[in-house]
């Protein structure tokens, strides 16, 4: 193309056309030079020499383990021991009992019962512990869920689970029916 025609053609164009396109190129080229500009190195900062420590290669020993391995264990907060401080221990009694006892005897608890040894006819056989019922809960699929315990045992059921003999019939918001052989037993909350 020839000057002629150039001019021509930005004839046609508007002015402030050529003036947006010229401050854009004129932003560019600086921000061209401006990127390739380096005034002065990255400041990195460093510890002085005497200053640095070196970390000791091997294991190190924690502090503190050794007075920790002294104490007494903790105990199991999920239990009511934990709440009786200064009573002794179910276990810790019958520790004490047995370490107390000649060797040749055995302790009460696994000597035979009066009931299974031929009691008397009249004597009662000893009351079986029931379960108690601690609570009831919705799943998130909208089904029920009784909470159950017996002994220092507890479990989480829901309708037509076993557990130790016991399956569940109903649970409710405040009851649960279970059934054992052909004994019908309903709990209700403490």
């Amino acid at each position: 193309m020839t000057p002629e025609e150039w001019r021509e053609r930005l004839t046609h164009v508007p002015v402030p056309y050529i003036a947006a396109g010229t401050a854009a190129a004129a932003c560019i080229f600086g921000g061209v030079i401006y990127a390739s500009w380096d005034t002065d190195p990255p400041a990195v900062i460093e510890r002085p020499p005497q200053e640095r420590t070196l970390v000791p290669e091997g294991p190190r020993e924690i502090a503190g383990l050794d007075a920790a391995a002294q104490r007494a264990p903790l105990r199991d907060p999920f239990t009511y021991i934990h709440e009786t401080r200064g009573e002794t221990v179910e276990g810790e009694k019958h520790r004490a009992a047995d370490e107390r006892m000649p060797a040749g005897t055995a302790p009460l608890e696994n000597a035979a019962s009066p009931v299974a040894a031929g009691a008397q006819p009249g004597t009662p056989p000893a009351k079986q512990d029931r379960p108690a019922l601690r609570g009831t809960v919705t799943g998130t699929d909208g089904r029920r869920i009784a909470i159950i315990a017996l002994d220092k045992e507890s479990a989480a059921l829901s309708v037509g689970e076993t557990w130790r003999d016991y399956v569940v019939e109903d649970v409710g918001d405040t009851a649960v029916t279970l059934r054992r052989g052909g004994e019908t037993i309903t709990l209700r909350r403490e």
